[in-house]
C-alpha cells in the first residue's frame, strides 16, 4: 500500500492485484503480488478463466517413469508423519507450489502420490511442465540451479497473460493500434 500511495504521489496511474496462477492457465497455486504503474491511465489485470479440472498426472504422463521413487526414504516418512508432504494426487488438477528448495528433497517438497501409494520426486523438466515453462532452456545450470530457478519464478501461463495486458495497455494509450504498429 505504501509503494502504491508514493506512486500515485510521483503521478503514476497504479494497478495492483494479487493473481492466482491457476485463475490464468497455471497448473501449480502460486499466489503473485503484481503492481503495474503507468503514465496512462486505464490499465485492466487479466480476465480470469476457469480453472485446470484435468488431472495433473495426465501433464506429467511423459515425465512419471523416469522420476525417483524416494516412498522409501526417510525425508518422505517423516514428510508424511508431520503434515508437511507436498502431494500431487492422481485426483490433484492443481498442484502445489514449487519452492526453490526442490532439489534438497527437503520434507515440504513437491512429489508425485501415484494410484499404488509410491512417491515420485519431481525433477527440473517436470517442475517446468508443471510451471509453463518447457521452452526456457536451462541446460548451462546445474540442476539444483535449475531447480532454484524454475522455483523462485511466476508461471509461464500467468505471467504471459499479464504481459499481453500490459502490451495492450501501452498500445491502446499510445495509439499504436491507428499508427499500424501492431
Amino acid at each position: 500500500q505504501i509503494l502504491c500511495l508514493q506512486l500515485r504521489r510521483m503521478g503514476y496511474h497504479v494497478s495492483a492485484e494479487i493473481l492466482d496462477a491457476p485463475d490464468y492457465g497455471g497448473l501449480t497455486s502460486r499466489k503473485r503480488a503484481f503492481i503495474v504503474a503507468s503514465v496512462f491511465p486505464g490499465f485492466t489485470f487479466p480476465a480470469m478463466q476457469a480453472r485446470n479440472a484435468i488431472p495433473i498426472h495426465q501433464y506429467l504422463a511423459s515425465h512419471l517413469g523416469r522420476l525417483r521413487d524416494i516412498s522409501h526414504t526417510s525425508t518422505m516418512q517423516k514428510a508424511l508423519d508431520c503434515g508437511r508432504a507436498r502431494l500431487i494426487t492422481p485426483e490433484s488438477t492443481i498442484a502445489p507450489t514449487l519452492t526453490k528448495s526442490q532439489p534438497r528433497q527437503a520434507k515440504d517438497s513437491l512429489v508425485v502420490r501415484t494410484d499404488d501409494n509410491r512417491y515420485l520426486f519431481v525433477d527440473g523438466p517436470a517442475s517446468k511442465s508443471l510451471m509453463g515453462l518447457e521452452a526456457i532452456d536451462t541446460g548451462l545450470v546445474s540442476t539444483e540451479i535449475e531447480a532454484e530457478i524454475i522455483g523462485q519464478s511466476v508461471e509461464g501461463p500467468m505471467h504471459s497473460a499479464l504481459m499481453r495486458q500490459v502490451r495492450e495497455h501501452i498500445m491502446i494509450a499510445t495509439d499504436a493500434r491507428q499508427m499500424h504498429l501492431i
